[in-house]
């Protein structure tokens, strides 16, 4: 019995894995994440998005020309990163 049950449960986190690194954005991510309810991977991926999102929304207030992150998926597409200030920003606003 235990062994079909972590048998599902690693199926389930590679098929996750799978779509994971298709995904070509972080929502694109999180669509399949839900899929996923028996992989374990899924399940923090969720719950790290979720928290993602709270910090997103917390920063709505802010001013986002001098305080904002431009972040690309999946992070090695760019040569600075995966998250970098935008050109324009500068310390002194």
């Amino acid at each position: 019995m235990k062994f079909l049950m972590f048998r599902k449960l690693q199926q389930n986190s590679d098929e996750f894995l799978d779509r994971f690194w298709e995904s070509k954005t972080l929502n694109e991510a999180y669509d399949s994440a839900r899929d996923y309810t028996e992989s374990p991977e899924a399940a923090l991926f969720v719950s790290g998005f979720h928290e993602l999102k709270k910090i997103s929304t917390a920063r709505e207030g802010q001013d986002k020309e001098s305080d904002s992150w431009i972040c690309t998926w999946p992070p090695w597409t760019t040569s600075s990163g995966p998250c970098a200030r935008p050109s324009s920003w500068s310390p002194t606003g």
